[in-house]
């Protein structure tokens, strides 16, 4: 089962599980943030990726150009490790970066969340990609990613996005998966305001090896 039929099969078990009014909520709220324009407007294809100092799973403080050092790499942001839909996902790259044919393959996944929240959260110990926190969303907002949850869903999971960011200011990014070249240009990028969505991993891992060849 890939990625894509994994998140559908999760979205039609949130619907037999909630109550219809607090889907339509969740509905509502994206077709809402669509409307907004957010997809169009965050960086994509042919832009630069820009640079943040971000925080790695010990908290220290890490350059991101630095890290990518010159050469080409996914980055995929992520809303934390108590949304079951990006648990999914990272769980699918750790599956398919596990194969031999791909363990050559950099990728950093970024989110949000505190970096002792993430060890607890997850079996970092498993991962074999980069996992780094942009703190306060630094790094999300110089993308265009970054959008406010609504107060009717900070109603529904508002006390895990505090637990898990420390903040209270309800913000997070879209989820968004891009490839980057050697000179941190864009060359491919998946960006959906809705967040039971994601990038296939095995096109955006051939999307990456186009680059290597």
């Amino acid at each position: 089962m890939n990625l894509s039929e994994q998140l559908i099969e999760k979205q039609e078990a949130a619907i037999d599980r909630f109550p219809k009014l607090v889907i339509n909520k969740m509905l509502k709220a994206t077709k809402d943030l669509k409307e907004t324009g957010i997809e169009e407007k965050a960086k994509s294809v042919g832009k630069t990726f820009d640079n943040e100092t971000l925080l790695d799973l010990s908290s220290s403080e890490v350059d991101l150009y630095k890290l990518l050092d010159g050469k080409p790499a996914i980055i995929s942001f992520y809303r934390g490790s108590w949304c079951p839909y990006c648990n999914l996902e990272l769980r699918a790259y750790e599956a398919i970066l596990s194969e031999e044919e791909n363990s050559d393959v950099r990728m950093f996944a970024i989110s949000p969340e505190k970096p002792d929240v993430t060890s607890v959260e997850q079996d970092v110990s498993k991962l074999n990609f980069s996992v780094l926190s942009d703190v306060d969303n630094k790094l999300a907002i110089k993308l265009g990613l970054l959008y406010h949850l609504p107060k009717t869903l900070q109603l529904l999971y508002g006390k895990s996005v505090v637990k898990s960011t420390g903040t209270k200011d309800a913000n997070l990014p879209l989820p968004a998966t891009y490839v980057i070249d050697g000179e941190q240009k864009i060359v491919k990028a998946w960006i959906d305001a809705d967040y039971t969505k994601r990038a296939e991993p095995s096109e955006v891992i051939k999307a990456y090896k186009a680059l290597i060849k």
